[in-house]
């Protein structure tokens, strides 16, 4: 019983941090050129993010694996993308900063979740 409210405390972590940043670079691409290319990638990948993490709620353990990596793949090119932002004046620097900080700490948050996960499989 205990694993599974802990699973679920760590999938809600997941989930309201994946949802929250998402809100952000929403919020911060907003002032983007509406057109531009690059600001269409970035949102998709911030929703993509989310549609992932929703995805992690009741897996198996092989498959969390690979969602689990494929979160933190997409959760590095939003970091890549902010950064072009950034460079490019698409966005300031102390949001992008800002950002990739949190990106950075959702991505070992969820090292922490995979690491969870394999032990409880693995004392199981």
């Amino acid at each position: 019983m205990d694993e599974i409210i802990l699973k679920n405390t760590d999938f809600n972590n997941i989930y309201n941090k994946s949802y929250r940043l998402a809100a952000a670079v929403f919020m911060i691409s907003n002032v983007m050129d509406q057109s531009g290319e690059l600001e269409t990638k970035i949102k998709k990948l911030s929703l993509e993010l989310v549609s992932m993490s929703v995805k992690l709620k009741d897996i198996n353990f092989y498959d969390a694996k690979k969602l689990i990596s494929d979160i933190e793949k997409n959760a590095l090119e939003l970091i890549s993308m902010l950064d072009i932002a950034s460079i490019s004046g698409l966005v300031s620097k102390m949001n992008s900063s800002i950002l990739k900080e949190e990106f950075q700490a959702f991505i070992l948050e969820l090292s922490k979740f995979s690491e969870k996960f394999e032990n409880n499989k693995n004392t199981s």
